[in-house]
């Protein structure tokens, strides 16, 4: 090119950033030789998508003239790596600096106003939206569902999913989830079965959330069959951590003794917890003990563990597995002392 302009430079360095080509990004970036507002942008959101907030920050400071895509850049970067505060920071700044905030930054704002649980922010946010005439719909409708939702104001997240003309997939997950989250499983189960578009297997996490903590087994089973067979989702770790969580709570350990053998994914430490110490609520003393060894495999015992196991053998009055189990883990514990010294 004969002549080179600031646009031409900043669309090369953008480049080599999407193609995750981050070192030729910094040398173009370095060689730009005017640098306009949106060559400052590119620096910033390439250090975004690094992770390296704190540099990212530097050269947000070091702006000579911010616009909103610098703001969004940065209060976006905030929020994706959930330092959510130092988000909302951000957000109060460029309020008061008299700079407009767009919709990918009300967006951001919200996501972290619903992992701060920061509610009013979030109200107020949803106050200026309307003083501006900014439906809550799209993106931003979605987000003050999933802040409303996640902060436990499931009044106004009903109001605000409702008044949406057009509800995707992930409004009504939030919906769902918030609903199964904070204890109103019926509604939630509910509301799913009057989804009018496809679930996705977030939508089967809050529908199985929700059977754990109030459905009816039948209708967990029912609805995870339905899952794999109706809509071909492979269930992940998560689903079958629902299940299992659903079926130790009623005492189906053996079931789901089963379900975690018969897993195509290697089942985590975290399950077996689950059914060893429901089979000890639930009086199912030899398979706690095995549910105990294969947790054992897995990882060295804690004293959790031990306490839930050794109580169950003294219920089932093994006094010599107590104190075998007692000799082993003064065992355990010395050889980890003397590994330490």
């Amino acid at each position: 090119m004969p002549v080179k302009n600031a646009v031409s430079w900043n669309a090369l360095a953008g480049a080599h950033g999407v193609a995750g080509d981050f070192e030729g990004a910094e040398g173009v970036s370095q060689a730009t030789p005017a640098r306009n507002v949106s060559w400052w942008n590119t620096d910033i959101m390439r250090n975004v998508r690094l992770g390296d907030m704190a540099e990212a920050a530097r050269i947000f400071m070091e702006i000579p003239e911010r616009d909103a895509v610098s703001w969004n850049s940065i209060i976006g970067g905030y929020a994706k790596l959930g330092m959510y505060d130092r988000a909302l920071d951000v957000f109060q700044e460029m309020q008061e600096s008299g700079m407009e905030p767009t919709e990918l930054t009300v967006v951001s704002a919200l996501w972290a106003c619903a992992g701060t649980g920061e509610v009013e922010l979030g109200r107020r946010i949803h106050s200026y939206l309307a003083s501006k005439g900014i439906a809550a719909d799209g993106y931003i409708g979605n987000a003050l569902v999933d802040m409303y939702a996640k902060c436990g104001s499931l009044k106004l997240a009903r109001q605000v999913f409702y008044g949406m003309s057009i509800r995707d997939v992930t409004c009504w997950n939030a919906m769902i989830i918030g609903l199964s989250v904070h204890g109103h499983s019926c509604d939630a189960l509910k509301l799913f079965d009057s989804m009018k578009i496809e679930p996705d297997h977030v939508t089967f996490l809050g529908v199985l959330n929700a059977c754990s903590h109030g459905g009816p087994v039948n209708e967990g089973r029912a609805y995870f069959n339905s899952m794999i067979g109706d809509y071909k989702i492979v269930p992940t770790m998560k689903h079958y951590g629902c299940m299992i969580d659903m079926l130790c709570r009623y005492g189906e350990v053996h079931e789901a003794y089963r379900m975690i053998k018969d897993m195509p994914i290697k089942a985590n430490s975290v399950l077996w917890k689950m059914v060893m110490a429901a089979c000890r609520v639930h009086g199912h003393f030899d398979l706690a003990n095995k549910a105990f060894h294969e947790l054992h495999q897995l990882m060295p015992m804690d004293d959790g563990d031990v306490i839930t196991i050794s109580n169950a053998y003294a219920q089932a009055e093994w006094w010599d597995d107590v104190e075998h189990l007692r000799t082993k883990v003064i065992g355990y514990s010395a050889s980890k002392h003397a590994a330490h010294s």
